[in-house]
C-alpha cells in the first residue's frame, strides 16, 4: 500500500517494492554519473540514526501516518500495537522484571521498518524543495538542485554535487545541520561514531585525502570528520 499509493517519497528505501539495497545503490550511482556529465564532483556524507527503533515517539508516528491519509482502521491497529508494551532485560539467562515502554517500536517484526519509514518521511520532504532549505544567504548562489538525501531505514546519505570539493564541503556542513535539527525535534539523534564522507570524481586534481569536514553538533560543539580517500 505504501509503495502503490506513493505515501512516502521514493528516496526512502527498504520494506517497499522496488526499494531494496540495490535500488538505493543504483539511484546514487545514477546521480554521481549525472554530475560527472556536468563536470561536477559529488561528495556524500553518510550517517546513522542512533537507536532509531527504540526512540520512536508514538504520538508523532501516528500523526505522520494520519497526514498521509492512512485509513482509520490501520491507525487504530498501530495504536493498539504500540500500547501497553513492556520490556525486560535478560543477562546470563537471568530475566529482570518487565517495565512499561512508552516509546519505540519492536525490532525484528515485518511491520517495524514500515512504521519507521513513516516516522522519518518528513525529513525527506524537507528536501523536496531544496531552494527553500534554511541555509545562509551567501550559500544560496550554489546550485542547490544538486543537493539530495537517501535513507534506508536508519541509515542515510547526504549528497552534494558542485564544481569543487571545497564548495561541496561548505554546503554539506550546512545541510547536515538541517538534518540534525530535524531529528532532534522528533526525539532522535545522529550517531557521531558512524559518519563518513567520501568524494566521487573523475579528475585526479580533486584527490585530497587530507580534506575534512567540520560539523556542528546539537550542543554547539564542532567535530572534524576526515575524508575517506577519493574514488
Amino acid at each position: 500500500m505504501v509503495g502503490r499509493h506513493e505515501l512516502i517519497l521514493g528516496t526512502q528505501f527498504g520494506r517497499r517494492s522496488n526499494s531494496f539495497t540495490i535500488n538505493a545503490a543504483m539511484t546514487f550511482v545514477h546521480d554521481v554519473h549525472t554530475a560527472w556529465n556536468q563536470n561536477m564532483v559529488t561528495s556524500a556524507l553518510t550517517f546513522d540514526i542512533k537507536g532509531f527503533f527504540d526512540f520512536v515517539n508514538h504520538q508523532h508516528l501516528l500523526s505522520e501516518m494520519q497526514k498521509r491519509y492512512i485509513l482509520l482502521e490501520y491507525l487504530k491497529w498501530t495504536a493498539n500495537f504500540l500500547d501497553k508494551r513492556k520490556a525486560a532485560i535478560c543477562v546470563d539467562s537471568i530475566r529482570g522484571s518487565s517495565k512499561p515502554v512508552k516509546n519505540g517500536i519492536p525490532q525484528g517484526l515485518p511491520v517495524s521498518p514500515i512504521l519507521a519509514s513513516f516516522y522519518s518521511a518528513g525529513l525527506l520532504e524537507v528536501f523536496q524543495d531544496v531552494n527553500a532549505l534554511p541555509i545562509p544567504k551567501h550559500l544560496k548562489a550554489m546550485k542547490l538542485t544538486n543537493t539530495g538525501i537517501l535513507i534506508y531505514v536508519n541509515d542515510g546519505k547526504l549528497t552534494v554535487s558542485l564544481m569543487s570539493i571545497a564548495s561541496n564541503i561548505t554546503l554539506l556542513a550546512e545541510v547536515y545541520k538541517i538534518v540534525d535539527q530535524w531529528l532532534w525535534k522528533v526525539d532522535l539523534t545522529l550517531d557521531q561514531d558512524k559518519r563518513e564522507i567520501m568524494h566521487y570524481t573523475r579528475y585526479k586534481k580533486c584527490r585530497d585525502p587530507t580534506t575534512h569536514i567540520e560539523l556542528t553538533e546539537q550542543d554547539g560543539s564542532k567535530t572534524k570528520i576526515l575524508v575517506i580517500p577519493t574514488i
